[in-house]
């Protein structure tokens, strides 16, 4: 009886699986005859959906791509629809089927995923959208709770923290994501390097900006591409390694990395996002415990001279102009200080279009205007070169406009956080690699955090999912420490 239970099970089974391929061919059939753009659309969206549970960290590498538009490969708008959703938001929710599989399963890792202080700082930032959301609808009620979310949706986004620790937590999914992740690094770097160089005349980037700037007398291509915070985060990282794991066997390679990603890091010529990665690295290196600070100092000059020096020998290469590329970074560095005495050139407009915005944050101080959509026509800003309400030019003051001093609040308990735990993990382990790799998340995450004034770091889609990969892999090393002590 129970081997004839058993071959009628595996009959039924058997059946579904050709009922699912006829299916999935009829699917596939109907969109090839309707139109050739919708089949490799469905084509893609079924790879996608096997590559989640087949191989989740891949199709977690796809969905960070993804929220950062391919590094705007993509064009955000991209299938969306309006006031609705747009592809983005259906691959964060697409991370977390595993998560959802693995609560189902009862998974042991699970207590981990949702049990730790990083997560307790997530946690802080979701209740905050949570209670926004209902003080924005109370204040105005005729403002819908979709345009409300969609106004402040990106910072749910710090939501997949949870999925993508759950999923890396696996040493052979963490090994593949990291190996995939470092070669499109590498690949955005060159291909960064090479648009620079083009300069507007032909895009690699389809949907970036891609201009040619005169700072201060020195002719540059500026490049805004999502995502570019990338180069920064790997550099910073490989640097730190560089620095301090002298028995690193693919030294060469990590070091044609650094200098790759502190290239790319000069080459954005953003005065802030400069600074940010300089002064991250030194105070990485001032957490570093029983090390010499002037070796690892001179170390940072080499680094820094070689980038420049790559930089100066290209640039007679490719630049047409008489002036070169060591004249333009010192000379854009240089006249930081005089930008913000004088109160000239970006740093005017800046304050100039931050005025009306700050006129907004003290009507509502402690709460901020909420999430209320630009569109939406409730506030309008009467000065300025910007007049969109949230500014791509102050990640401060957007946190301002939408959380008002609680989002200062949570952002100073978040960097707390991250330092003790850092710290924390950083004592634990004798491991230099795992030091290595903890010293240059502190440098890149007390870096953004110090570039906040002017760059959105913490309130984009790429920052902010960038942001928290760097969080998850500080998690994942605390798990890795753990299983080798509980082995022991």
């Amino acid at each position: 009886m129970k081997f004839h239970g058993e071959m009628i099970c595996g009959k039924k089974i058997y059946l579904m699986k050709i009922i699912s391929i006829i299916l999935f061919s009829a699917c596939i059939a109907l969109c090839f005859l309707l139109n050739m753009y919708f089949f490799f659309i469905f084509l893609a969206f079924f790879i996608y959906l096997w590559l989640i549970f087949k191989y989740p960290e891949v199709a977690l590498f796809v969905a960070v791509l993804g929220i950062c538009n391919f590094f705007s490969l993509m064009n955000e708008d991209f299938l969306r629809v309006p006031y609705v959703f747009r592809i983005r938001d259906v691959f964060l929710l697409s991370t977390f089927l595993p998560l959802l599989g693995g609560i189902y399963k009862r998974d042991e890792k699970i207590k981990r995923v949702f049990m730790n202080p990083i997560a307790t700082g997530i946690y802080l930032i979701l209740l905050l959208c949570f209670i926004q959301v209902f003080l924005t609808k109370l204040r105005f009620p005729d403002e819908s709770f979709s345009s409300l979310i969609r106004a402040g949706r990106r910072y749910f986004y710090y939501a997949i923290f949870f999925p993508a620790l759950y999923i890396l937590l696996d040493k052979n999914r963490l090994k593949r994501f990291i190996k995939l992740f470092i070669v499109s690094v590498i690949i955005f770097c060159s291909m960064f390097i090479i648009q620079f160089y083009m300069g507007p005349t032909y895009k690699i980037f389809l949907s970036a900006r891609v201009e040619h700037q005169i700072l201060q007398g020195f002719g540059v291509t500026r490049l805004y591409i999502d995502g570019a915070i990338v180069g920064a985060f790997i550099f910073q990282i490989s640097f730190m390694i560089f620095l301090f794991y002298k028995k690193f066997q693919y030294r060469l390679k990590n070091l044609f990395i650094t200098v790759l990603c502190g290239l790319q890091t000069f080459l954005t010529f953003g005065r802030a996002h400069i600074f940010g990665v300089v002064i991250g690295t030194l105070f990485g290196i001032a957490c570093a415990k029983k090390q010499s600070k002037l070796r690892n100092l001179f170390k940072v000059f080499i680094v820094c001279f070689v980038i420049l020096l790559l930089g100066e020998i290209v640039s007679k290469v490719f630049f047409t102009q008489k002036e070169d590329f060591l004249k333009g970074i010192f000379s854009r560095i240089s006249s930081t200080y005089e930008s913000v005495i004088h109160q000239e050139d970006t740093f005017y407009y800046r304050i100039n279009d931050s005025l009306g915005r700050m006129q907004l944050i003290k009507k509502n101080p402690v709460f901020g205007i909420g999430f209320v959509h630009m569109d939406s026509g409730l506030f309008t800003l009467e000065r300025g070169h910007d007049y969109e309400l949230r500014t791509g030019d102050s990640g401060a003051i957007t946190l301002l406009l939408d959380f008002g001093i609680l989002g200062f609040v949570w952002l100073f308990t978040m960097a707390f956080i991250v330092l003790r735990r850092s710290i924390y993990i950083y004592m634990k382990t004798d491991s230099q690699f795992y030091k290595s790799i903890i010293l240059g998340i502190i440098a890149f995450y007390f870096g953004r955090l110090f570039s906040f004034i002017t760059l959105a770091n913490f309130v984009r889609y790429d920052g902010i999912v960038i942001t928290s990969l760097s969080l998850v892999l500080l998690e994942v090393i605390n798990y890795q420490l753990s299983e080798c002590n509980s082995e022991q």
